[in-house]
């Protein structure tokens, strides 16, 4: 909303009254469940990928028994999509990126971490002298954080140096207007007039393929290079937890359905 308003946008919030399960019940909701429910569940489902304790209580429940346990949680197209990509591209947990983290932090003197986003000087001190009682990267997360330093906070400062976010980077964006392109990642072939009223009345330039990157300033190519390069690390980690194919994602085409 404080976006909306500083943007002068004609955008109209709205507010949706939750129901059902609360914001982070474990347990599955006869109607409505929360997300960590449901990713917990999926996540009980590859117990044996698994490198950290599943939330929640679950009897014993085969892939197909769990997808029951979801009919009426899910649309049946994402329960097809679960189905079809189970143990190929998910589930991926926090703890799937703890050797990445770890081989980040040793490289790293605590004079150096505050650079990163989100890393304050206590931050970064506490990251060193606990940085020997590193086992995954969840239980790191929990033992830096205290009464001052919420998870939230030590979780995303953990990210940021592991993806090399540095807060001279981020204030060079912001001080250029925040972002520098529109990366299209799929559409409708009904709606192709859509995408070119788009190309056409955009304010920035809408990239359709990885090609485009020329066209854009020094400042944007650099942001785009860091977007490709946090998800080829994802995608490294999916390929090596499931032994499937690395897609690159400067390969990657526009997704027309």
């Amino acid at each position: 909303m404080k976006a909306i308003k500083k943007l002068g946008s004609r955008m109209e919030p709205y507010t949706i009254a939750r129901r059902g399960a609360q914001y982070h019940d474990e347990e599955l909701d006869s109607d409505y469940s929360s997300a960590t429910a449901i990713r917990s569940l999926l996540a009980y489902s590859s117990s044996s990928f698994n490198t950290e304790p599943v939330e929640g209580n679950y009897d014993e429940l085969s892939f197909s028994g769990i997808l029951s346990e979801l009919e009426n949680q899910v649309p049946k197209c994402c329960l097809e999509l679960l189905k079809d990509y189970h143990k190929v591209q998910y589930p991926i947990s926090q703890n799937d990126f703890s050797l990445i983290l770890k081989y980040k932090l040793l490289n790293k003197q605590p004079e150096s971490l505050v650079r990163y986003v989100d890393v304050s000087p206590e931050i970064a001190s506490r990251i060193a002298n606990q940085l020997n009682n590193f086992f995954n990267y969840k239980q790191f997360c929990d033992l830096l954080k205290t009464r001052e330093l919420t998870q939230t906070r030590v979780n995303r400062a953990l990210l940021h140096i592991m993806l090399g976010t540095k807060k001279a980077n981020v204030e060079e964006y912001i001080d250029n207007g925040y972002h520098m392109y529109a990366r299209l990642l799929g559409f409708r072939k009904d709606n192709a007039k859509l995408l070119t009223a788009m190309s056409k009345e955009s304010s920035l330039p809408v990239l359709t393929k990885m090609s485009e990157i020329d066209d854009l300033p020094e400042l944007g190519q650099k942001m785009l290079r860091h977007d490709m390069l946090a998800s080829n690390l994802y995608t490294s980690v999916v390929t090596d937890k499931f032994k499937t194919a690395f897609q690159n994602e400067y390969k990657q085409g526009v997704l027309k359905v």
